[in-house]
């Protein structure tokens, strides 16, 4: 009965902790280096010089 318990509140505080992470993206892997670097340019994080050069080393 405890050991059942236990599990709950361990599966709970998993549970949290995966939510706080932004759920189960880390197991999928996330973007690739292109999708975050098209996400960069997109929002204005780098110049397009920048993302030019970038993205030329990605594909070389």
């Amino acid at each position: 009965m405890i050991v059942g318990f236990i599990l709950v509140i361990a599966l709970l505080v998993l549970l949290f902790f995966v939510y706080q992470r932004g759920g189960l993206d880390f197991l999928r892997g996330g973007e690739n280096p292109g999708e975050i670097l098209d996400r960069r340019y997109a929002a204005g994080e780098i110049t397009e010089e920048e993302y030019k050069r970038m993205k030329n080393t990605l594909n070389t």
